[in-house]
């Protein structure tokens, strides 16, 4: 059995404060023990809730807020009028609360239907058997049916030792806006490799402009993204064991080091740093002052969301009688090298959200039945509807094609070319296998301290990494599947 740290998503903590944590079991015990008798107390909530008509109640556990909330409240009233079999109850959970409840009403014998999440804790969960796969609740054959009209990245995301135990309903894609004018006014070339797009570093240094300093930044917390484009990967399915210091990875951290070598490690974290400083962390590509045509980057790797901010920005200068900089997107070009002895396809990073399904939970069919909707397998017309009101990257090629979505897709240039990568089978996600956030993390700190100390080898680093990882899992209670690092729905 787990211990409550690792339960709690508290394994990636430091030793030191890993230590401490045991002078501190009893008020957790007293915490938990509160927090359990209010699972029962909501228990009663429930069942007065399903009162409200003659259909199964289905609940929804999800952590979207803000604009996407209507959006997913939109959706929910769309399949509870659909059908009068079952009627889904939403509850939006944001933040880190989420993971910690799912445990509390697992141990209350109260889990929700299904849950909403987009952090790579499918595997994990699953092990310690909080969650169902998808054929223990369809026909195997059903499942495989979803499997197979998803997307490449949406399957990984769903998948886990062979089984799909879980349903990806959105995919986030990151890819490499620029200034379009600013480079037409240079006259400089849309860069195709990663060697050109270092170049305009130095170019850009050469104009003596107060900003942007850099034509492009990259961050330590994309180091997966940077990985998969070296053409590697962390994780060898075939020994299931993990590969952070393979020589992709070593590469591609080299390459990040270099900056900190050719400009000065504190002038690259000052420089950073300061973007999350920016008045409600703004976009840092877009200009600042009306009077200006460029922002603080000329390049920058973002997702199909800042596609929201630029068509506000237009708005925003157009009422001001103000012209706006053409802005464009690319995938984020790979080295010379992998262009040369690969496919074109271009590769990177993904992620997305992905329902999963509590075990013991009272209404499981409803719940695939409502994730079926929500992705469009049961009426792809209505799913793309809501794909465009959110913004959403569908997760099968059924809703992309729908007429709406294709309108909607010719209308915005921008956002189309993010869902025609979201399509590429190079896109990797986390590896789905346990330990995965533990890995994104100690890969993304090995990164950060890489990037910030260009004495440090990139290689030892690594290895130190890999090594850490590999007792980390070793630490974890034995697999409860033969085959757990078996790559799924491949």
């Amino acid at each position: 059995m787990a211990s409550l740290p690792h339960l709690l998503g508290l394994g990636s903590l430091p030793h030191e404060r890993m230590n401490s944590l045991s002078s501190h079991l009893r008020n957790w015990t007293l915490a938990l023990s509160l927090l359990i008798a209010g699972v029962w107390l909501l228990r009663g909530g429930k069942v007065e809730q399903a009162k409200v008509d003659s259909r199964t109640e289905v609940v929804l556990w999800h952590f979207w807020g803000g604009a996407d909330l209507e959006v997913v409240r939109d959706v929910v009233a769309r399949f509870n009028t659909a059908q009068t079999e079952y009627r889904v109850r939403e509850i939006a959970m944001p933040g880190n609360n989420l993971r910690a409840k799912l445990f509390l009403s697992a141990a209350g014998g109260e889990p929700p239907d299904l849950i909403n999440i987009d952090d790579p804790v499918v595997a994990d969960w699953y092990e310690l058997g909080l969650v169902s796969s998808v054929d223990e609740i369809v026909s195997a054959e059903e499942a495989e049916k979803i499997s197979e009209q998803l997307f490449p990245a949406a399957r990984q995301l769903s998948s886990y030792s062979g089984k799909l135990v879980g349903i990806c309903n959105g995919l986030d894609v990151r890819a490499l806006y620029f200034n379009r004018s600013f480079l037409e006014q240079q006259g400089w070339a849309v860069p195709k490799t990663l060697e050109q797009l270092d170049q305009l570093n130095e170019q850009v240094g050469k104009l003596g402009l107060s900003q942007p300093r850099f034509a492009f930044l990259p961050t330590p917390r994309r180091a997966l993204f940077f990985v998969n484009l070296f053409g590697g990967t962390v994780w060898d399915f075939a020994s299931e064991r993990p590969q952070l210091d393979s020589p992709a990875a070593v590469a591609s951290l080299a390459w990040l080091q270099d900056y900190s070598r050719r400009y000065g490690a504190g002038d690259v974290a000052a420089y950073r740093q300061s973007d999350q400083s920016l008045p409600g962390k703004v976009f840092p590509l877009l200009p600042q002052a009306d009077d200006q045509q460029v922002g603080r980057y000329v390049f920058s790797l973002d997702g199909q969301w800042r596609v929201r901010d630029l068509q506000a920005f237009r708005k925003q200068r157009a009422a001001r009688g103000l012209s706006s900089p053409a802005f464009d997107v690319i995938p984020l070009p790979p080295p010379s090298s992998i262009l040369a002895n690969n496919s074109q396809e271009p590769g990177g990073w993904v992620n997305g959200n992905v329902f999963v399904f509590p075990r013991g939970g009272r209404t499981s069919p409803g719940a695939i039945a409502f994730a079926k909707f929500w992705i469009g397998l049961s009426n792809s017309q209505t799913a793309a509807e809501v794909a465009i009101a959110g913004g959403w990257i569908p997760v099968t090629p059924a809703v992309v094609s729908e007429a709406k979505y294709q309108a909607a897709l010719a209308a915005d240039p921008i956002f189309r070319q993010f869902v025609q990568l979201a399509s590429s089978p190079q896109l990797q996600p986390t590896p789905v296998v346990r330990g995965a956030g533990y890995l994104q993390r100690l890969l993304e700190s090995t990164a950060e301290r890489v990037a910030s100390d260009p004495s440090l080898s990139p290689e030892q680093e690594l290895k130190a990494a890999n090594r850490q990882l590999e007792d980390y899992l070793q630490s974890l209670s034995p697999s409860r599947t033969s085959t757990a690092g078996k790559r799924g729905g491949q």
